[in-house]
């Protein structure tokens, strides 16, 4: 089967199965999986003790929501799953789109993807973003064309060698 393209806002399909889990009412503004009613925890995260059966603080981004003003979250691998990081939309109860994880990579509206959903999100949380791999590219341009001048002792101290 060949790859199929991805242009337009695709959410998780498992969205539905999630969907009380990314309700305002489940997970406040800056919650947690920890935040989450006993009966929509997830069974790996209740399993997630210490041998005193105490939560640990691992996992703590799960079921986390994108806060609107601030930076975006890392993106990884599963940047569209709530489960695995703060990736439920910052207003609306469901997780983030594939189209919305690729624009928090600052990749343009018209990238187009190609592949099966669960590889296009690994592309996306894989990627360095486009901004930032640019303003490397460019500084490293600028450098080895001598239009600027290193500023650390080290680097310096390597280019005289």
């Amino acid at each position: 089967m060949p790859p199929r393209s991805l242009t337009g806002a695709v959410c998780d399909p498992s969205t539905p199965k999630n969907q009380p889990r990314c309700s305002t009412q489940a997970v406040r503004i800056n919650g947690t999986r920890f935040d989450l009613p006993e009966d929509l925890q997830l069974d790996c995260h209740k399993r997630l003790v210490d041998d005193k059966g105490h939560a640990r603080r691992t996992a703590t981004g799960s079921y986390g929501r994108v806060r609107s003003g601030e930076p975006a979250p890392t993106m990884t691998t599963r940047c569209t799953t709530p489960a695995c990081g703060a990736f439920i939309h910052p207003v609306q109860d469901r997780g983030i789109s594939l189209r919305e994880a690729a624009a928090f990579q600052t990749f343009p509206a018209t990238y187009t993807w190609l592949g099966s959903y669960g590889s296009v999100e690994r592309q996306i949380g894989n990627a360095v973003p486009v901004w930032m791999a640019e303003s490397l590219g460019r500084s490293v341009l600028d450098l080895l064309n001598g239009n600027i001048r290193p500023q650390s002792p080290a680097i310096d101290a390597r280019l005289a060698s």
